[in-house]
C-alpha cells in the first residue's frame, strides 16, 4: 500500500491527489454483497 500511496495519485476534483487503487470484475450472478461474504478469485484474463 505504501507503493500505491506514493506512486499512484489521481487528482479528484477539489480533494487534491489522493492515492487510488481499484479492481476490475465481472458479475457472474446478480445479488447482494454483505460485509463478511466470501470472495473467490476464479482466474486471470
Amino acid at each position: 500500500m505504501r507503493a500505491i500511496a506514493h506512486e499512484h495519485r489521481v487528482r479528484v476534483y477539489d480533494l487534491g491527489r489522493p492515492a487510488c487503487f481499484g479492481v476490475y470484475l465481472d458479475v457472474l450472478e446478480p445479488g447482494t454483497v454483505r460485509l463478511g461474504d466470501t470472495v473467490t478469485r476464479e482466474g486471470e484474463s
